[in-house]
């Protein structure tokens, strides 16, 4: 049985408001190898990390990203939603994230294309790119997408970057994988359910690594990690990076 690395899913999210350093840190601290965040643009085309197109659910503002200016974005609190304790985190630049996690931790840039105009999107991959450029990080991102069309704008621009392809559908998955490898490989990264050994062994000799969900409900932690190994996932991308990485500990220790 394979023991996978913990992805951090947003960052240390399950216990510190999602997608800010804080929750970056925090994870780092509980062991995670992978930070998976997410990429949006702002009006002026400044790529800042948030899930969501709007930022209503995260901060104290409302209104889409897109539609606000980098200063407006920067004057939001993104902490005090998740607990009071957290009021004065702010909503990070891509800049300011991989500066706080170069050499320390692999990273995970999700491009969310879903509700932004498509030149600001591409805008966005581009000053994506640049950003991982200038600070040599290349061969510690991937950047992964449930668009092809964002991850072949991705290599277009900048053939070197590693990308991976999110995958939720069940009936095209082999497709979506010889997608990626045509793309000239990178990561398969599929839903929990579509993570069978057999799947993740097609990736696998296609040479692409996999990274899939699983461990965040206590109650069923143990059996979806284990079954995730079982697969033999490369990462378990988990909102509770410490929670799994003691799982998996345990699980390590009975095959040993």
């Amino acid at each position: 049985m394979k023991i996978p690395q913990v992805q951090a899913h947003r960052g240390y999210s399950g216990r510190y408001p999602e997608n800010t350093l804080l929750a970056f840190e925090k994870a780092i601290e509980a062991g995670a190898r992978q930070i998976e965040l997410d990429i949006r643009p702002a009006k002026d085309g400044t790529v800042f990390v948030l899930h969501d197109a709007t930022v209503d659910r995260t901060t104290d503002g409302s209104g889409p990203l897109h539609a606000l200016s980098a200063g407006e974005v920067r004057a939001l609190d993104a902490g005090a939603w998740f607990d009071p304790k957290f009021r004065g985190e702010r909503v990070p630049t891509l800049a300011e994230a991989l500066d706080q996690l170069k050499g320390r931790v692999r990273v995970n840039i999700e491009v969310k294309v879903a509700h932004t105009p498509l030149p600001l999107v591409q805008q966005a991959i581009d000053t994506a790119l640049d950003t991982v450029a200038e600070r040599g990080m290349f061969g510690e991102v991937v950047f992964s997408s449930f668009s092809l069309d964002a991850l072949y704008w991705v290599k277009r621009l900048h053939p070197r970057a590693e990308v991976a392809l999110l995958d939720w559908d069940r009936e095209t998955y082999l497709d979506r994988q010889r997608s990626v490898v045509a793309l000239g490989g990178g990561g398969w990264f599929p839903h929990p359910t579509l993570a069978t050994p057999e799947r993740v062994r097609t990736a696998h000799e296609r040479g692409l690594f996999v990274v899939s969900g699983g461990g965040n409900d206590p109650k069923t932690r143990l059996e979806s990690v284990r079954r995730l190994c079982e697969a033999g996932v490369d990462y378990i991308s988990t909102n509770f990076p410490a929670e799994v990485a003691e799982t998996l500990r345990a699980i390590a220790a009975t095959q040993s």
